[in-house]
């Protein structure tokens, strides 16, 4: 019998994480879920310790590429070899809660509309929230909601929302495969929001879905904010918003929203090189550059999701879209440039 769940855990010199993660999955008993293993390319022997330790597992199956592509290709290859109906993407830096099966098949099975389900992130030893999903800002950037709060129930209910994270993101098979997988052109960062915004524009709709629990070691000793601060991030960051925003905007907001958010990027690059972090600094034109250096790829690809629409953007933010003050930008701006969590 094929297995319903599809649990995916993708990695790349994560070897230290392996074991606590997986002996967390491996603590729920259902015969319905599969374990597919996608190591990309590590240089820490992360492959090996999988296969040795755990390959006599009939609930394993291990695959690695032959060299570094990134997590959207990644995370395409794991679509293509699944066998659930349920794709569990789950990150190897995590701790999962039992009965998180169950919860899957019940959330799908009750919300019919549902394409993907966003579980409850803790960092790792507390109850204060990791991620609990994002709307959408006026400016094109995500606003998150839960910002590092401690959780008093205040998320606790199932909600919709704009964007996930991929640490724990639950996708319906089907949806995905509609829509067409993941853009290969993101090497990490933001490939979740363009996938999940590509699912809201189809008639798809994403949830909140608490139910469903994990524990992830960011901000950790084990795995500390300056993991998250190099300057491939920042480019990537700056890269695919744009990208995103250039692909999926219905026309009367591209041509509002891009330029203002395409102009932050720009200032934010000048702070860091006034600053004299030129890294990160030129890390963040180049951002810029490459959207203009390819903007025939991209219009090719834009034209191909707008003819998938179904629905307006009007219609999309009116549910899962937000706005702040201008006060509220400028701390996010600070913090970025001073490196610390917003």
């Amino acid at each position: 019998m094929s297995p319903q769940i599809s649990v995916i855990v993708t990695n790349f010199n994560g070897k230290k994480f392996l074991k606590d993660c997986f002996a967390s999955i491996l603590k729920e008993k259902s015969p319905s879920y599969e374990i597919i293993f996608i190591d990309d390319c590590s240089t820490d022997g992360s492959f090996e310790y999988a296969k040795k330790n755990f390959g006599k597992n009939n609930k394993f199956r291990f695959f690695q590429t032959q060299k570094n592509v990134g997590t959207s290709k990644v995370f395409n290859l794991a679509l293509k070899k699944s066998k659930g109906r349920y794709l569990f993407y789950l990150n190897n830096d995590t701790i999962l809660k039992a009965g998180w099966t169950t919860e899957i098949k019940k959330g799908f099975e009750k919300y019919p509309r549902a394409a993907v389900l966003q579980g409850k992130i803790y960092r790792m030893g507390t109850h204060n929230y990791d991620y609990a999903g994002d709307f959408m800002g006026p400016l094109g950037f995500l606003i998150e909601r839960a910002q590092g709060a401690r959780d008093k129930g205040q998320f606790d209910s199932i909600d919709r929302i704009f964007s996930i994270k991929g640490t724990c993101m639950i996708v319906r098979k089907s949806a995905l495969v509609r829509i067409g997988g993941f853009d290969e052109d993101y090497k990490f960062g933001l490939d979740e929001t363009d996938m999940t915004w590509r699912c809201w524009l189809m008639g798809y709709e994403t949830l909140f879905y608490p139910s469903i629990t994990v524990w992830h070691y960011f901000g950790t000793k084990r795995k500390g904010e300056k993991y998250y601060r190099n300057a491939k991030i920042y480019y990537e960051g700056c890269k695919n918003t744009i990208a995103t925003l250039y692909k999926n905007f219905e026309f009367k907001r591209l041509v509002t929203v891009l330029p203002l958010n395409i102009l932050c990027w720009f200032l934010l690059g000048l702070a860091f090189i006034i600053k004299l972090d030129f890294y990160r600094g030129f890390s963040l034109l180049k951002g810029i550059g490459w959207n203009l250096l390819h903007i025939v790829h991209q219009y090719k690809k834009r034209s191909i999701v707008q003819k998938m629409r179904t629905v307006s953007d009007d219609n999309i933010f009116s549910i899962v879209g937000t706005s702040r003050n201008l006060y509220y930008y400028f701390q996010k701006g600070y913090s970025y440039i001073m490196g610390k969590p917003f």
